[in-house]
């Protein structure tokens, strides 16, 4: 059994061959209480006020990581079209080596990288 699956396995309810094939779309439930998130950037990174601005800074700094990362890894960043996504990026694949990252796929044109 793979570190991910054994970690995980009593949160996973599907099959699955390959996980870098696979999209997580997910939620921290607890941050979809206002007070929650507040908490967590007081605590955690010892910010406050959270602000519009300030959730905007760390998704800037975000997207910046993904690009620098897409940079150095030489892996374009792809709007996902929709359907499945392993046909999707299977040309990428066909020339990867071990624990590489082929691509990166963002969901929609609503993420702009």
């Amino acid at each position: 059994m793979n570190t991910f699956r054994e970690h995980h396995q009593h949160n996973i309810r599907m099959h699955y061959r390959c996980f870098d094939r696979i999209l997580l779309n997910g939620i921290i439930q607890p941050f979809q209480q206002e007070q929650r998130v507040v908490g967590f950037f007081n605590t955690y990174r010892k910010l406050y006020p959270v602000s519009r601005n300030l959730l905007r800074e760390i998704a800037s700094q975000f997207h910046n990581w993904v690009k620098d990362r897409s940079q150095k890894w030489q892996a374009p960043i792809l709007e996902a079209p929709p359907g499945r996504g392993d046909e999707f990026v299977d040309r990428y694949f066909k020339r990867a080596k071990a624990d590489q990252v082929v691509c990166i796929s963002r969901p929609g044109s609503r993420h702009a990288f």
